[in-house]
């Protein structure tokens, strides 16, 4: 199911997220997302941020959806 990114703490991801650049993926099919506040997290929102604030510009992340508010949405295994 799609997941908001500000609610994505602690679940499991269905889809690899991949920034770029530079290419290295930062969540991977499987992989709970963590804690709220923790890296991961923390990178993906200032990405979200960004493009919020800067449109026309925004970052190439891959496995994330936008919708038209700018929220990032990715999917996850359901609970």
């Amino acid at each position: 199911e799609p997941v908001r990114l500000a609610d994505l703490a602690d679940r499991t991801v269905a889809t690899q997220v991949v920034t770029t650049p530079p290419g290295i993926p930062v969540l991977m099919p499987g992989e709970n997302a963590g804690d709220k506040d923790g890296p991961t997290l923390r990178y993906l929102r200032a990405l979200e941020d960004f493009d919020r604030h800067f449109p026309g510009f925004p970052s190439e992340t891959h496995g994330v959806t936008r919708d038209n508010a700018g929220d990032y949405w990715i999917t996850c295994l359901r609970r």
